[in-house]
């Protein structure tokens, strides 16, 4: 007994550890990203390019914890909202520097966005789990299975 609570207590800390590096890569991309729209002028006819890298960034960092912890779905939501919870804090101190940058979207409605959206990530493999367990469990131990034509 002693020995599960001292792994699970160690992955629980992987997925923190994981949504603070995460944390400081949404920030990072995300700071750049702002630094970019308001202070290079010149760049500007690419709008739209330099949105859309953004949103694919964004993407593609929020399936890290997806991905890393696909087995368990609720160390996968602790590591996103983890990395959402820094970039929101992040997010708030920008507006300070930015004040028009909360009139679109405030740094409360940030997280829960991002809460919405890895928590939808982590029913989806959940859900997915789930079926996996019951397909498996349908079949029968591995040296009973039935090939299905």
């Amino acid at each position: 007994m002693a020995e599960h609570a001292v792994r699970s207590g160690c992955a629980r800390n992987q997925a923190f550890r994981l949504g603070i590096v995460l944390g400081v890569c949404f920030s990072g991309v995300g700071l750049t990203w702002l630094l970019v729209a308001n202070r290079m002028r010149h760049l500007d006819p690419f709008a739209s390019q330099r949105n859309l890298a953004l949103a694919a960034t964004f993407g593609v960092l929020g399936l890290v914890p997806a991905c890393r912890f696909l087995k368990s779905p609720g160390r996968s939501f602790l590591s996103g909202i983890t990395a959402w919870a820094i970039l929101s804090l992040t997010y708030s101190l920008t507006e300070l520097s930015f004040p028009k940058l909360g009139t679109r979207l405030g740094a409360f409605h940030l997280f829960v966005l991002g809460c919405l959206l890895f928590g939808l990530v982590a029913v989806l493999a959940w859900i997915v789990n789930l079926a996996i367990r019951l397909r498996d469990a349908r079949l029968g131990p591995p040296g009973e299975r039935i090939a299905l034509q």
